[in-house]
């Protein structure tokens, strides 16, 4: 291999080797060496960080111009690198966008990872023979990148390691210090030093804007100074955007640095950096770096924010401390606000929020107060119907449970006896009449007064046989239910005088009792409002109002309760017969609802303890 590399190709690999530039501008001269190692006409590197992720080309030669720039990414496409790496590693083709051109690519593994970069050349003319030769240099070209990324990284971490080792030495400077002032003048001076600036600055956040508290050696200076406003207003602009602000600004910028160039004319500084000073993610202090000799670079920025996160809660700490008692007691409580107010603990604090209503709620609220008792709806008129005299059932017409209307026909007795004594009393009759007036003629008058006797007990005997056989049908008196009376299996028996037969209520209107345990009897008064929740059709409630209580208890299920008279408000519905019964609910006004909870419970402590 070493008889196709020339002198000059061989320093260029040796200053490949020794390389100590930025990555860009490496690989940039890799993918030139590339090209000049095969006589080429352009030359091109790939990388791939990981498995799997596809690759992305980081150098291409020649850079100018344009044309030969565009022409080169066209020969050498992306996909070179995919298949250079299915043909084992190295690739020896014709490009894919002219097969006049020779393609050469060669595949080389970086250290420390499964990383990949592919190093790929084109050359204008076909030359087989020289193929493998080339293909080596370019394996020698690309093995400069292992050793590029070894020594970048190991740069790399020397620099920070100094970075770190300094920002521990500013650290412990600054907690050495008890008090803001001394320690805020030692960090800028210290600052001054270490970063050869002409003057450091460090300005705190106070109700919105930025004051400057301390700036490098310069133990006081005046508030209303142009030099310190303008100062101020530079700080400014970096705290409300929250990021870093260079001054002159770099061409990719996203900030606005107007303000930095202001303070950077009016003071003559040329150069001006400022850097925010976090606490918990949220800007408090900013500090701001000026100087004329040169910018301020990307490790320079780096170090200033690697040392502005740890020096930060020790001036926050500093700076509480520093203020007179009220303040402290005051930060301190606007703390505990946020905190109480802000998004942190959302659970918690929603949890605290419902917990402080429904205590308020179960103690000051108000809820409706409603006794429970049970009720039973009744007839407003009921009716005995009993047998108007001794006899036999002939026919029953109604059952227990019909609704019958005025002078319905209920049941029949047996009147076969009846006619038959009405028949002999209407004989007697007759005879005695026919008597008493053969007596009247033959001027016989104790006869006659004999046989008109016995006339008036004959038609006395008629007219009593006339009134039970008008009374043998019972009729309804009234429209009603017959509520008792189940006479189906006893047709053809015999009924005593008196014995009752029906016992038939009104339903067109009904009167409620409800049983009210006396434990609640108190809260109760004439007048209040009740709901009637029938157990047959629960929903739909009856409102009705209490018109009296009984002033005696008696004893239901083992329990005393008072029988609490009710008037229902609504008209009767259709499907309403006496016996109902269901649950009562009066209302007895408002109470807190902690007392709600609680009465029975106290109640019972009270009856078993005296409390």
């Amino acid at each position: 291999m070493s008889d196709f590399i020339s002198e000059p190709l061989g320093q260029r690999l040796e200053a490949l080797q020794k390389f100590s530039g930025v990555p860009a501008s490496f690989w940039l001269e890799l993918s030139g060496t590339a090209a000049a190692a095969v006589n080429g006409r352009a030359g091109a590197v790939f990388v791939r960080t990981t498995a799997g992720t596809p690759w992305q080309c980081i150098g291409i030669s020649p850079n100018e111009p344009v044309a030969e720039r565009q022409q080169a990414l066209q020969l050498c496409p992306v996909q070179i690198a995919e298949v250079c790496e299915k043909a084992g590693g190295r690739l020896n083709q014709s490009s894919p966008a002219d097969p006049g051109m020779q393609l050469l690519a060669v595949l080389t593994p970086l250290p420390g990872s499964d990383g990949r970069i592919v190093v790929a050349a084109v050359r204008s003319t076909f030359d087989t023979e020289r193929a493998e030769a080339f293909l080596d240099r370019l394996t020698a070209v690309s093995s400069a990148a292992p050793v590029y990324q070894v020594q970048h990284v190991l740069k790399q971490a020397r620099t920070d390691v100094g970075q770190f080792s300094n920002v521990l030495d500013v650290l412990a400077l600054l907690n050495g210090q008890e008090k803001f002032v001394s320690a805020a003048m030692m960090l800028v001076n210290e600052l001054t030093n270490r970063l050869q600036a002409d003057r450091v600055s460090l300005g705190w956040e106070k109700n919105g804007y930025v004051r400057v508290k301390a700036i490098s050696h310069m133990e006081k200076f005046e508030k209303n100074m142009d030099g310190v406003q303008s100062l101020e207003t530079a700080m400014e602009e970096a705290y409300e955007q929250d990021g870093e602000v260079t001054w002159p600004a770099p061409e990719d910028a996203v900030v606005v640095s107007r303000d930095h160039g202001r303070l950077v004319e009016e003071q003559t500084s040329g150069h001006a950096a400022s850097v925010p000073l976090r606490k918990e993610g949220k800007p408090v202090a900013v500090l701001t770096l000026e100087r004329k000799s040169a910018p301020f670079d990307e490790n320079e920025l780096r170090w200033l924010r690697l040392c502005g996160d740890q020096i930060a809660p020790r001036l926050v700490t500093l700076e509480a401390n520093s203020a007179w008692f009220g303040a402290r007691a005051w930060r301190r409580f606007k703390t505990w606000a946020a905190s109480l107010v802000g998004v942190e603990h959302t659970g918690a604090k929603l949890l605290a929020i419902v917990g402080v209503i429904l205590v308020g709620f179960l103690l000051f609220g108000r809820w409706p107060h409603r006794v429970n008792g049970t009720f039973e709806l009744q007839a407003a008129q009921a009716l005995v119907l009993p047998a108007p005299f001794e006899g036999f059932l002939d026919e029953i017409l109604v059952e227990k449970g019909d609704l019958v209307e005025a002078g319905t026909p209920l049941l029949r007795l047996d009147t076969r006896d009846l006619l038959i004594e009405k028949a002999a009393a209407l004989g007697d009759l007759n005879r005695s009449l026919r008597e008493a007036e053969k007596a009247r003629a033959e001027g016989s008058l104790g006869e006659m007064r004999m046989a008109e006797a016995m006339a008036a007990q004959a038609r006395a005997r008629l007219e009593r046989m006339e009134d039970r056989l008008g009374r043998s049908e019972i009729r309804a008196p009234f429209a009603g239910a017959v509520v008792e009376g189940d006479l189906r299996e006893r047709a053809g028996a015999p009924v005593r005088q008196g014995e009752m037969l029906f016992r038939l209520a009104r339903w067109d209107t009904m009167r409620v009792q409800a049983r009210i345990d006396e434990r609640d009897i108190d809260y109760i008064a004439p007048g209040a409002e009740v709901r009637l929740i029938f157990a047959s059709r629960p929903n739909e409630p009856t409102p009705a109002r209490v018109l009296r209580v009984d002033p005696m208890s008696f004893t239901d299920d083992g329990a005393n309760v008072f029988v609490v008279h009710c008037e229902i408000e609504a008209d009767g519905d259709a499907w309403w017969r006496p016996g109902m019964s269901g649950t009562a609910r009066v209302d007895a006004g408002k109470r807190a609802p902690i007392w709600l909870l609680t009465r029975r419970t106290l109640d019972y402590f009270r009856l078993r303890w005296g409390w």
